[in-house]
């Protein structure tokens, strides 16, 4: 789950984001942790709808405090 939600959240932020590798980087890391752990304590295969929910918990302000 890490590893995909990484490259996902990196390459669509390289290609649609307005900000530095390396931010897009930072933002993709911390989706893809905060995906992970949402994934790891869900319960009876409810990570389809919470996984989903916690990466735009966490992307959406990201991308709008940094600005991509």
């Amino acid at each position: 789950m890490f590893t995909v939600s990484l490259i996902s959240v990196l390459i669509v932020l390289l290609i649609n984001g307005n900000v530095a590798w390396y931010t897009s980087l930072t933002i993709a890391v911390l989706t893809a942790a905060a995906s992970s752990i949402v994934e790891l304590y869900t319960r009876k295969g409810m990570d389809t709808i919470t996984c989903p929910f916690a990466a735009a918990a966490v992307l959406l302000p990201l991308v709008h405090l940094w600005g991509a």
